[in-house]
C-alpha cells in the first residue's frame, strides 16, 4: 500500500507526492553541501496525436515504454515522476554539479526515445521526441525549480521540438531560458 502511495498507477514512476519530498530533501542535501540539483521536464512532443489516432490504449503502452527507457537511464540519486495526464515526466538528480548531470541526461534520453516502439495491432514501429527542460539551483524552492524546468520545456517545443533548453538563472518569467 506504501509503495501505490507513492507511485503513478499506469507507469510505476513517483508520482506527485513522492517527487516533491524527494526534490526537498535533494535541494535541502544540496544547500548543506553547497551543491545543486538538476531537475529535467520530459514532455513527450505530440504525445495528443498517438491517442487520438491509435487510442488511449496505445497512448498508454507508449508512455509505459517510456517511464522504461527513463527508468533505464537513470543513475543511483535519480529520481523519475510522472505528475498529471499525458506525457510529461519530471527527473530530478541531486549532486556537486547538477548542470553536468542535466547536460548528461540532455545527451543519453533522447537517443533513447527515438529508438522506435512497436505500436497498434498491426505492429507499425512509432517514432518518439522529447522537449526537455533542464533547471538547476539549490537556492529555489521545489515548485519553483521545477516551474524553471517546465518553463524550459516550453521554450523547448517553441524552437522546433526534440529539443533541450536549460534554464538561465536569473531570467525572468516570460524571458528567454
Amino acid at each position: 500500500m506504501a509503495y501505490r502511495a507513492t507511485h503513478d498507477y499506469l507507469t510505476d514512476l513517483h508520482n506527485q507526492a513522492s517527487f516533491y519530498e524527494h526534490l526537498s530533501r535533494a535541494l535541502s542535501l544540496a544547500r548543506r553541501r553547497a551543491s545543486k540539483v538538476a531537475v529535467m521536464f520530459v514532455d513527450l512532443d505530440d504525445f495528443k496525436l498517438v491517442n487520438d489516432s491509435l487510442g488511449h490504449q496505445e497512448g498508454d503502452r507508449v508512455l509505459r515504454a517510456v517511464a522504461e527507457r527513463l527508468r533505464e537511464s537513470l543513475r543511483g540519486s535519480d529520481l523519475a515522476a510522472r505528475i498529471g495526464g499525458g506525457g510529461r515526466v519530471r527527473r530530478p538528480a541531486g549532486g556537486r554539479d547538477g548542470c553536468e548531470q542535466g547536460t548528461q541526461g540532455r545527451r543519453t534520453l533522447p537517443g533513447r526515445l527515438r529508438v522506435p516502439f512497436e505500436a497498434g495491432e498491426e505492429g507499425h514501429m512509432m517514432y518518439t521526441s522529447a522537449s526537455i527542460g533542464i533547471a538547476v539551483g539549490a537556492e529555489e524552492g521545489p515548485q519553483e525549480l521545477l516551474r524553471a524546468a517546465d518553463e524550459a520545456s516550453y521554450q523547448a517545443k517553441r524552437t522546433g521540438k526534440a529539443r533541450s533548453v536549460i534554464f538561465a538563472p536569473g531570467a525572468t518569467r516570460g524571458g528567454t531560458p
